[in-house]
């Protein structure tokens, strides 16, 4: 693990962001324990803000405590439809209230992100793919302008980014991410709040129908082939 410290950053958010990024590109498989002493020793530094890391890492719902341990977070089926009716539920009452709030330079930020979108795609670099996604729904949250609604996202950000590279894994690279954007964005720009709300509740629900068509294929077995479907994935990152 090549780590640089850079002083003028607190040392345990750098070192969570290099742990928060292993975890994401694959890195750290689910269930993988992630032992402090290891992870001081390969980041050169002590113990202290590894530990302040992994404890936000736990926070964020990355990680968590398993027998005494602290594990990579294992998705299970029943967390990702549990994460999911909650995104339909604050996302696309968020759509609506941007759509009635949002400054131009909201706006703005919301084409310039589709531009770039339209162009990672065309690439399919999904590294960059999946950051494009996190910040144009980060944006339409931030664009509501309703603090508690935005308190909540926050929480489970991180966790959305982890099972977006998963729907995206499991649809084969497959995505209609643009066209279904555009539609949230025109709304906006239109001011229509109930067609923004409609939009987003819709391409959050795609989502959902990939993993649950997925799942289907295993008979009921659910959580054991979500989490076998997560590692296959992680190898292949």
């Amino acid at each position: 693990m090549t780590y640089e410290i850079v002083r003028s950053e607190p040392l345990a958010q750098q070192v969570y962001r290099v742990l928060r990024d292993g975890i994401l590109n694959g890195r750290f498989q689910p269930g993988e324990k992630l032992v402090e002493t290891k992870l001081a020793s390969e980041l050169k530094t002590s113990r202290s803000p590894v530990r302040e890391a992994l404890r936000q890492l736990c926070t964020e719902q990355l990680a968590e405590q398993v027998d005494g341990a602290i594990r990579v977070f294992n998705p299970s089926f029943e967390d990702y439809l549990e994460l999911y009716e909650l995104r339909l539920t604050i996302e696309s009452m968020a759509a609506r209230l941007a759509a009635q709030r949002m400054t131009e330079a909201h706006l703005q930020r919301l084409e310039t992100l589709q531009r770039e979108t339209e162009r990672v795609v065309a690439v399919m670099d999904v590294q960059r793919l999946v950051a494009l996604n996190t910040a144009f729904h980060t944006e339409i949250v931030a664009a509501c302008h309703n603090r508690r609604l935005q308190r909540v996202f926050h929480e489970v950000s991180t966790l959305i980014e982890y099972y977006c590279r998963l729907v995206l894994h499991i649809n084969q690279m497959q995505t209609n991410i643009v066209a279904e954007h555009l539609r949230v964005l025109d709304a906006l720009a239109a001011g229509d709040a109930e067609g923004a709300y409609t939009a987003m509740y819709e391409h959050i629900l795609r989502d959902t129908e990939v993993i649950r068509r997925n799942m289907a294929r295993y008979e009921g077995a659910s959580q054991d082939a979500f989490q076998e479907e997560a590692i296959r994935w992680r190898g292949n990152l």
